[in-house]
């Protein structure tokens, strides 16, 4: 028994496979449902769907040509399929095979009639679809029997013949011996039209036109008594209405709605069968209006400007009168804006100056009850967490003097609001320096001994200031507050003395301390270097303040390391 060899690769189709062939690595298949293209060494398809295949040809340049039924002819190249152009009365929407003799034109039978074109012109289209391509046509008329011929392929017999199968049988000739017949270039005439479906007139290279007409009929007319289909005459006007090149139905071309002017009108025919045309141009002039001649535009130009330079010059006259009256309107009014505008100025800086003072001022409020309020907060969590009643009590009692110096403190608010915009540097009368440095001690004091730390106030009791009492606060409020923060389990000293004419405050801690590049910052801006460079190194808001106030009292402060650790400031107060 025979044994077969089993096959590497099968493959199912939908539709009746019609055609294939080797393409390089890969196999065309050409069915009713598409165009395959299969890899076997990848064992894919790939399916060009919506054409039904006829036949699969490939011409001796290597070029493949895909026929099918009610979609025309294709070129098949790098992978894709390139529609071709049908011809005028679209019979080759149904081709079926396509062979190519020695001259360089392809044969291609269809369903009604053989065609006869130029492979350079369809390989032309591929690349530039506005290339034209024509075609030859075969039909009854030059000897067949039928036009209707198959879906089989055809033939290259060896003597040279050309067979292809029709309906009615097979079709045998030469391509050699086969004529075509195109119009002779001496016997082409247009000398005719007919001019709104009535009256015919005859010109010679030029035609001219009524402005009324509305419909022009120019016929092209030469001695061809061959098959009509193969008659390829166009024409292009240059009016931007119209579009390129188009083939004339019944040798005619039909003009209408042009605008007076001169157009030149082109016609072409093909005289050969390598694609030669023979040109002929025909001169059309529609004739203006009275309304549309040059003349006439020509003056009405002119009137309009004669009639808008005496516009011009009434509305100028007018406008000088006017403009006399309102110049003199308008300087008074000027006079009571320049006022206006100056009070608006002074009243806009107060505004922004107020403006500043309130967002200074809250910051500062912010800034020096924050620590107060914190420990309070913290002492409140601290007694929540108590259960010994002898240290709740203790606890409450911290609580309470605490929040009695809070409150004494938010009384003087007002005048502490005030310090920013206050111009009043001196007091009315002296008043003891260890006093006002005692209030703050107490305020401080219960915040302190949460840190396990001691106030020490060794302020001389006899020195006596005049200077602004709230600004005084101020500074050792946030010296002494900076102080209690950076110090747990130390001791902070307040002293103060006269020397020669100068009040002398020292405020020691022997706390974490300041770096020293804080210090030298603090320096630099305490001698007046108050640019945004140093300002937005933000080191903290309470010591911008104090350098602030310092230098609005006239006085000078100093930044130093205490030993072994904390920090020494030394404010320096003119008597």
């Amino acid at each position: 028994m025979m044994n077969l060899k089993r096959p590497d690769y099968i493959y199912r189709f939908e539709g009746v496979v019609n055609s294939f062939m080797r393409y390089g690595q890969d196999i065309l298949v050409g069915c009713t449902n598409g165009l395959y293209q299969i890899t076997l060494e990848r064992n894919k398809q790939k399916i060009f769907p919506g054409i039904y295949v006829k036949n699969i040809i490939k011409t001796a340049d290597g070029n493949i040509w895909i026929t099918t039924n009610k979609s025309g002819f294709f070129l098949f190249k790098g992978n894709k399929l390139i529609k071709m152009p049908n011809d005028g009365k679209n019979f080759l929407k149904s081709a079926h095979y396509i062979l190519e003799d020695k001259y360089g034109y392809l044969w291609i039978s269809s369903g009604n009639g053989l065609f006869k074109v130029q492979k350079r012109q369809l390989l032309q289209y591929a690349n530039n679809k506005n290339t034209p391509v024509t075609y030859y046509r075969f039909s009854k008329s030059d000897g067949f029997l039928t036009n209707e011929f198959n879906n089989s392929p055809g033939h290259i017999l060896d003597n040279g013949d050309f067979v292809f199968p029709s309906k009615n049988g097979f079709v045998f000739f030469n391509p050699d011996t086969v004529k075509t017949y195109y119009p002779s270039k001496q016997n082409i005439y247009i000398e005719k039209a007919k001019i709104d479906d009535s009256q015919t007139v005859y010109f010679k290279n030029a035609l001219t036109l009524k402005n009324n007409y509305k419909l022009a009929v120019i016929f092209a007319e030469l001695p061809y008594y061959a098959n009509q289909d193969n008659l390829y005459i166009e024409a292009k006007l240059n009016a931007p209405q119209y579009s390129g090149w188009e083939k004339l139905k019944n040798n005619s071309y039909v003009i209408k709605g042009l605008s007076p002017g001169e157009y030149d009108l082109q016609f072409r025919v093909l005289v050969s069968p390598k694609g030669e045309f023979l040109y002929q141009t025909l001169k059309i002039t529609i004739e203006s209006r009275f309304y549309q001649t040059r003349l006439f535009k020509v003056l009405a130009i002119i009137l309009c400007l004669v009639m808008i330079i005496w516009v011009i010059k009434i509305r100028t006259n007018f406008l000088r009168f006017r403009n006399q009256s309102l110049e003199k309107i308008v300087s008074e009014k000027e006079n009571i804006l320049k006022k206006t505008l100056e009070d608006l100025e002074a009243i806009r800086e107060i505004l922004k100056n107020e403006t500043e003072h309130q967002k200074t001022i809250i910051e500062t409020i912010s800034h020096d009850i924050a620590t107060p309020i914190k420990y309070l907060s913290n002492l409140s969590k601290n007694l929540y967490e108590l259960e010994d009643t002898q240290s709740q009590k203790k606890y409450l009692d911290s609580i309470y003097r605490s929040s009695r110096e809070v409150y004494k403190f938010t009384l003087n608010l007002k005048e502490y609001s005030a310090l920013y915009r206050e111009d009043k540097i001196h007091e009315e009368s002296q008043y003891l320096i260890f006093e006002l440095i005692e209030t703050k001690k107490d305020l401080f004091q219960e915040l302190a001994l949460f840190n396990n730390t001691v106030i020490h106030n060794k302020v001389n009791r006899h020195i006596t200031t005049n200077i602004n009492k709230n600004i005084i606060l101020a500074i050792i409020h946030n010296l002494l507050d900076n102080s209690i923060k950076n110090t747990k389990s130390g001791v902070i000293t307040i002293e103060g003395d006269t020397v020669d004419e100068t009040i002398e405050i020292r405020i020691s801690d022997t706390g974490v301390g300041m770096s020293s590049e804080q210090i030298d910052y603090y320096k630099k801006l305490s001698e007046g270097f108050d640019s945004k460079e140093l300002s937005l190194k933000k080191y903290g808001l309470g010591l911008h303040m104090v350098i602030h106030f310092i230098k609005k009292i006239g006085a000078q402060i100093y930044f130093s390391k205490n030993q072994p650790k904390g920090t020494i400031i030394l404010i320096k107060i003119k008597k």
